[in-house]
């Protein structure tokens, strides 16, 4: 199964002297020239710390196998240089220590390169080895960090619905008629992504249209998928995707006026999606029973109108937050436009989908499944700022009956309680949602995983209701 680019990062407790090159050569040496003294430095001596891990980063295997190709290849390189790097090891094994670090291509002194680049000192040789090795570490671990970065931005889009896989911002600017019959005014430009203005009206673009004709008619549940897209994209500004030996496994988000908008406008996405999901739970519940729904459809295409706003404030957010370079390292600027270019997607396919009875034919009453989840808390303790995470037992709910705030709500006394006795005042909460599976089982595994993969101190509570609803089975 896919590890997804959000799981916690493995803490890695040493430099990596290995980089686990499949079939590389083992037990390499060399002796030194013994005009400069009796000496042998090995393969691990000589390539000692030159290379990232690829466990340093929170990205899935596949990404994972990418970087170590990499990796790899740096570790040929080296191999291809191995007398360069061998002799400049003998040297600094001998004391001796390089006026200007990088200049002497030779890798030693007299008599080995003509001119006079090196001096003695043994107190400093052993330390100036470590600084080149750790210079190269760094430059590879930059261009690591990229390709880790663009790696899980494309798994991102690549994993959104097969619907939304052509996005919003390269679709043709030739449009067509809005299937959703909305007839919005506007100049110059449409407030909804994904939709453009032709002759003063909102019309979709053209994958915005097929997505939604591929399924015409909007449903509750296309709202908790909003409502999740949400959730990730705010995570993607302090979910780390590095994290080197003695990293925070918190990004400290930097303040800015944008940060503020963009998690204000994020929030009113949600409760309007929570708002939307329960109009079209009473227009469900009254088409079924073949009631006059016409109220019921006028009302859930207001509610679904708030939305337009909110992600016109969110996406004018984003923009400023991506080219002002607000998103702190070691999350990534790559990864939180992915997760916003999904999420604009998603609206878009919402404003495009038809609010109508259609959805449901008259006398067919049916039951939505059981959602199960359980309720993450990351906290951040004390004046040292510790990081603790905080999981709940795993429990049902309905989910287009009870919303996920009303569940933190209903918990949040109870909640209190068990923080009061294991974390230390200043109290910051950094994030609060509920991690919903399809099974008990799935639930779980995905809540084991949760707390297997953290960095920093989990702490396991019991929220104190289980849900239930009449319109779930």
């Amino acid at each position: 199964m896919k590890r997804h680019a959000w799981i916690a990062v493995l803490l890695v407790t040493s430099a990596v002297t290995q980089p686990g090159v499949v079939g590389r050569e083992q037990g390499l040496r060399k002796t030194c020239d013994p005009r400069l003294g009796n000496a042998e430095v090995t393969q691990n001596e000589v390539l000692a710390d030159r290379y990232p891990s690829t466990r340093w980063y929170s990205v899935s295997d596949a990404c994972a196998r990418r970087m170590q190709e990499r990796i790899n290849e740096w570790y040929q390189q080296d191999l291809a240089r191995w007398d360069q790097l061998a002799t400049r090891a003998c040297s600094y094994a001998l004391g001796w220590v390089e006026y200007h670090p990088g200049v002497c291509q030779a890798g030693g002194p007299p008599p080995i390169c003509v001119a006079n680049h090196w001096y003695r000192d043994p107190n400093r040789a052993k330390a100036q080895q470590e600084e080149e090795n750790a210079r190269v570490r760094r430059e590879r671990t930059d261009e690591l960090s990229k390709m880790a970065c663009d790696c899980s931005a494309q798994e991102i889009r690549e994993s959104a619905a097969p619907s939304l896989e052509a996005t919003t911002s390269s679709v043709s600017a030739t449009t067509i008629p809005s299937p959703s019959g909305l007839s919005l005014p506007c100049s110059g430009s449409c407030p909804i992504p994904g939709y453009n203005c032709v002759n003063g009206f909102c019309q979709a673009a053209a994958a915005i249209v097929q997505a939604a004709q591929a399924s015409p008619y909007l449903r509750p549940s296309d709202t908790t998928a909003l409502v999740d897209r949400v959730a990730k994209a705010l995570g993607a500004l302090n979910r780390p995707v590095l994290a080197p030996p003695g990293a925070s496994a918190i990004v400290a988000t930097p303040s800015s006026p944008w940060i503020s908008s963009y998690r204000f406008s994020a929030n009113a996405i949600q409760g309007h999606a929570r708002d939307l999901q329960a109009a079209l739970t009473t227009l469900q519940r009254i088409s079924e029973q073949g009631g006059d729904a016409r109220a019921a459809i006028s009302d859930a295409r207001a509610k679904r109108l708030q939305l337009q706003s909110d992600m016109s404030m969110m996406s004018s957010a984003a923009s400023e937050i991506a080219r002002n370079g607000f998103v702190p390292a070691p999350a990534c600027s790559a990864v939180f436009e992915a997760e916003n270019g999904v999420l604009a997607d998603t609206v878009a396919t919402i404003m495009g989908r038809e609010i109508s009875t259609d959805a449901w034919p008259s006398g067919t009453r049916r039951g939505w499944p059981l959602d199960y989840g359980y309720i993450h808390i990351d906290v951040s303790c004390g004046p040292q700022r510790e990081s603790v995470r905080y999981l709940s037992q795993v429990f049902s709910f309905c989910s287009p009956e009870v919303s996920e705030a009303k569940v933190i709500s209903d918990n949040a006394l109870f909640f209190r309680q068990v923080q009061a006795s294991t974390c230390s005042d200043p109290v910051e909460r950094l994030s609060a949602y509920i991690v919903r599976e399809r099974s008990p089982s799935s639930a779980e595994q995905t809540r084991a995983r949760d707390s297997r993969e953290r960095r920093g101190r989990v702490v396991p509570w019991h929220a104190s209701v289980e849900y239930y609803g009449t319109a779930c089975r």
